[in-house]
């Protein structure tokens, strides 16, 4: 589980540090470029990307920033006259709302699936015999492997072992079960 957060956090800053680089090209651009060509659309990217992995708050912060900078962009190339400059800015604020929802939404999403997935561990393990260390003075292993990628429950393979008997005798037993479609059969 703790590396699932470190990937987590590497992604929210991968996607932090992409949306900051977007901002900052496009303003770039924008200062760059002649007043009658005007990227300020291009804004409202970056509380898209941000509300893929961030969290709404930030995803709004995103927003936030490209609204305030199409109002900039407004003043500095002088087209707050006309009506491209509105109907640019109402585009960014559409989207940038958007983009909250949608983060809005994913994070409740992800909350909910952990949940459930703390619930199936625990009753994936509930169901999961308990194999002894020693019985009848024989020392025992024991390990299951799961079909599913993501279950610790969902059967294919019950490896036990008998690592030492009071004799000095050492044994092993596998046990695999599960589906083979019928064209992997032979015959």
């Amino acid at each position: 589980m703790d590396t699932q957060r470190v990937a987590g956090d590497r992604a929210s800053a991968a996607v932090a540090l992409l949306a900051t680089a977007w901002v900052a090209v496009i303003t770039v651009l924008d200062l760059l470029l002649p007043t009658s060509v005007v990227p300020d659309t291009l804004l409202a990217l970056a509380p898209l990307i941000a509300c893929s992995v961030l969290p709404p708050r930030v995803t709004a912060g995103f927003g936030l920033a490209a609204i305030l900078l199409v109002v900039w962009s407004g003043g500095w190339n002088q087209n707050w006259n006309t009506v491209q400059q509105w109907i640019r800015l109402l585009d960014v604020v559409a989207v940038s709302t958007a983009a909250v929802l949608v983060a809005i939404v994913r994070v409740h999403r992800e909350e909910h699936l952990m949940r459930l997935a703390a619930i199936a561990e625990t009753a994936q393990r509930a169901i999961l015999p308990t194999v002894p260390a020693t019985l009848d003075g024989v020392h025992t292993a024991s390990r299951y492997l799961s079909a599913a990628q993501d279950a610790v429950v969902g059967g294919t393979c019950t490896t036990a072992a008998c690592l030492r008997d009071t004799r000095g005798s050492s044994s092993a037993m596998s046990a695999a079960r599960g589906w083979l479609p019928s064209s992997t059969l032979p015959g």
